[in-house]
C-alpha cells in the first residue's frame, strides 16, 4: 500500500497513533543507552528507526489492517534481534572509553592512506558527476550507472573513500609526529563538505560526524566525563546543524519549498516503517520474487565479482514492493527491507534464526570497531569500515553486504599503492642508518 495513502486514511487515528509510538520509544530507549556507545553510534538511529517501525506495525495491527500472520512474524523477529544483540553484548562486554590504544606515533602509512584515498575520493566523485550529473539535482541519486557495463566502479569507490581519508585526516591531526601535516585537514574537509551537500543524502553530514565521534572512541578522545552519550556540547550542536542540512537537501529537492520540506522530513520519522506498510497491507510481500536465501543475501555481492551472473540476481525486496505498490515507476527506488521483511520472505518459519543471528552480528561488529584495544592505526581502520557497513545489515542486508564489499575493494587499492610505498621507505631509511661514517670525513 501506498505509505502516504495509508496515513491519509488513518489521520483520524493520530491520538492511538501517538500512544503507541511513546509506548513503543519507552520500551526501545533502555536498549538505545545499554548497547549505543552515544547518538553519533550509527547503531543508535537503528534502534531509532526499530522503534517507529514498531509503532507502525503494532498500529496497522491495531486497527485490523494486517493479518494476524505478519504482526506475530514481525513481534518474533524483532524480539530475537534484540535477544541476538544482548547476547553478543554479554560475549564482548563493553571496556571503558579511557582503555583505548594511543598509537599516534607512526604518520608514514596514515599519510598515505590519506593521499589516496583522497585522490580517489576527488577523482570517482567528479567523474561521476560528469557522467551522471550532480546527485542533489538528480530525480534519484540511486542507480545512477545500473546497466553501464562497469562504471558502477566509480560509485563503489568514491563512497567509501571520503569516510577512509577523513579517518586518517583526523589521526594525523591529532597525533604528536602528524602536527606538521595537519594543514592538509582544512582544503579536504572543505571538500568534503562540499561533496557532502551535493550527494543529494539527507544524512550525508551526520554520516561525518560519525566518524568524527568514532575517531573520538577508538582513540580516547572523549571519556564518561564528557557526556560521551550526546557528544558534549559539539555533538548537540552539530545534531542541529545535521538537522538544518537534511531540511537544505529536501528544500532542493523540493522544488525550493520550505514548507514542504519541513513536511518531508517529519515524513521521514513515520517512513522508518514504511516497508511494513508497504508489505503487510493486501499482503503485497506475498507477490515478492525470489526464493534462494543465498542469492538474496549475498546476490550483490558475487555479482560485484561477476561470480554470479546479473540475471541470476534478485531485485531488491523494496523495490519490488514499490514496483508491485507503483507499477508506472521509472526510477529505481524503494523503502529498505528490513530483517523481518527479508526473514519472512526467504526463511518463512526460520526467519527468527536469522533474526537473531544479524543482531548478533551487529554488535560484534561494534564491539570489534570501538572495544578492542592494543590494535594499530591500520586496524582501527578496517575494523571500523566493516562497522559502518554492517550496523545497517538489520535494516538492508544488501545494502551492508554491498557496502562492506566496496570497502574492501576501495581499502585493496589505496593498500596495492600505499603498502608499498611505506615498507620501500622504511627499508631506504634502514639502510642509510646502517651507511657507516668515515671518520676522517667526519673530521
Amino acid at each position: 500500500m501506498d505509505p502516504l495513502e495509508y496515513l491519509a486514511s488513518s489521520l483520524t487515528w493520530w491520538r492511538e497513533y501517538l500512544a503507541i509510538l511513546a509506548v513503543s520509544l519507552a520500551l526501545h530507549w533502555p536498549f538505545m543507552r545499554r548497547l549505543c556507545v552515544g547518538v553519533f553510534d550509527p547503531l543508535f538511529f537503528v534502534l531509532i528507526g526499530d522503534a517507529f517501525g514498531a509503532a507502525i506495525v503494532v498500529f496497522m495491527y491495531w486497527r485490523g489492517d494486517i493479518a494476524p500472520i505478519y504482526f506475530a512474524s514481525y513481534a518474533f523477529a524483532q524480539i530475537f534481534f534484540y535477544v541476538g544483540m544482548c547476547s553478543a553484548a554479554l560475549l564482548r562486554p563493553r571496556r571503558g572509553l579511557a582503555d583505548k590504544p594511543q598509537d599516534a606515533n607512526e604518520v608514514g602509512l596514515p599519510l598515505l592512506i590519506f593521499g589516496a584515498a583522497a585522490l580517489l575520493h576527488l577523482a570517482t566523485t567528479l567523474i561521476s558527476w560528469g557522467l551522471a550529473g550532480i546527485p542533489l539535482f538528480r530525480v534519484t541519486r540511486l542507480g545512477a550507472f545500473a546497466g553501464s557495463g562497469g562504471l558502477g566502479i566509480l560509485e563503489r569507490l568514491s563512497g567509501p573513500t571520503g569516510g577512509i581519508a577523513l579517518f586518517c585526516a583526523l589521526y594525523l591531526m591529532c597525533s604528536v609526529q602528524g602536527r606538521s601535516y595537519r594543514w592538509i585537514f582544512f582544503p579536504f574537509s572543505t571538500w568534503l563538505l562540499f561533496a557532502t551537500a551535493m550527494s543529494g543524502s539527507k544524512s550525508a553530514l551526520l554520516f561525518i560526524g560519525q566518524i568524527v565521534f568514532s575517531f573520538a572512541v577508538i582513540y580516547g578522545r572523549i571519556d564518561a566525563r564528557s557526556g560521551v552519550f550526546w557528544g558534549g556540547r559539539f555533538g548537540r550542536g552539530f545534531l542541529a546543524i545535521a538537522a538544518v542540512f537534511a531540511l537544505f537537501t529536501l528544500t532542493i529537492q523540493r522544488d525550493g519549498s520550505v514548507a514542504t520540506a519541513v513536511a518531508s522530513l517529519l515524513y521521514r520519522f513515520f517512513s522508518y516503517g514504511d516497508i511494513y506498510v508497504f508489505a503487510y497491507p493486501g499482503r503485497m510481500i506475498e507477490f515478492v520474487k525470489g526464493d534462494n536465501p543465498l542469492i538474496g543475501l549475498l546476490g550483490a555481492p558475487l555479482s560485484t565479482f561477476r561470480i554470479l551472473p546479473l540475471e541470476m540476481i534478485y531485485s531488491n525486496i523494496g523495490h519490488q514492493l514499490a514496483q508491485l505498490v507503483f507499477p508506472n515507476l521509472s526510477y529505481v527506488a524503494g523503502p529498505n527491507p528490513r530483517q523481518a521483511v527479508f526473514g519472512y520472505h526467504y526463511f518463512g518459519h526460520y526467519a527468527f534464526v536469522y533474526s537473531f543471528v544479524i543482531g548478533a552480528l551487529t554488535i560484534l561488529a561494534q564491539r570489534a570497531a570501538y572495544y578492542t584495544p592494543g590494535r594499530g592505526f591500520l586496524g582501527a581502520l578496517i575494523a571500523l569500515q566493516v562497522y559502518l557497513a554492517l550496523f545497517q545489515v538489520g535494516v538492508d542486508v544488501e545494502t551492508a553486504s554491498t557496502k562492506l564489499v566496496n570497502s574492501f575493494l576501495a581499502l585493496t587499492v589505496i593498500l596495492l599503492f600505499a603498502l608499498p610505498v611505506y615498507f620501500a621507505s622504511r627499508v631506504t631509511r634502514g639502510a642509510a642508518s646502517r651507511v657507516p661514517v668515515n671518520p676522517a670525513s667526519a673530521r
